[in-house]
């Protein structure tokens, strides 16, 4: 692993910033974590200099994010498509109830998804269950294929 490179002083981050550069393009410039680079830019108060304005985002359209959710996009696809940080189609979704029920099973022609169960202990000792899916490649699904096609065989 690469060790990261050290933030630019306060001179050179102020620089860039006048510049236009985004949080983004600064970090990837420097090689330093998006977090790290935040932080530091708030402590100089730039932060807000940095983001895009109101104006420069596309705001997320209820049905346009449905169909994307349907045609199986990510959370983390979504945001990138509306040039958002990550979370904030999340978030969308969750206030607007278009977050899907995961299936226990959905082959799809590109992938599969297999829904699952997982429960873990906190630190309390309260037993808390997520719902989660796994995609699958698609090397996976000439595997499931070639098991269906033994277990109709072996029905015989």
């Amino acid at each position: 692993m690469t060790k990261p490179r050290k933030l630019p002083n306060d001179d050179v981050l102020r620089q860039l910033v006048a510049e236009g550069l985004t949080r983004a393009e600064i970090a990837a410039r420097y090689q330093v974590h998006r977090t790290t680079l935040s932080q530091k830019l708030a402590d100089l108060g730039l932060a807000d200099a940095t983001a895009k304005e109101a104006g420069e985002r596309r705001p997320f359209q209820v049905e346009e994010v449905r169909q994307l959710l349907r045609s199986g996009m990510s959370f983390s696809d979504i945001d990138r498509h509306y040039g958002r940080t990550v979370g904030c189609a999340w978030c969308f979704c969750r206030t607007h109830n278009l977050i899907p029920e995961i299936p226990d099973l959905d082959i799809r022609e590109d992938k599969i998804v297999i829904g699952i169960n997982a429960t873990a202990t906190d630190r309390s000792g309260a037993a808390r269950t997520v719902r989660m899916a796994i995609s699958l490649p698609p090397i996976s699904m000439f595997a499931a294929a070639r098991q269906q096609r033994g277990e109709t065989m072996g029905a015989r």
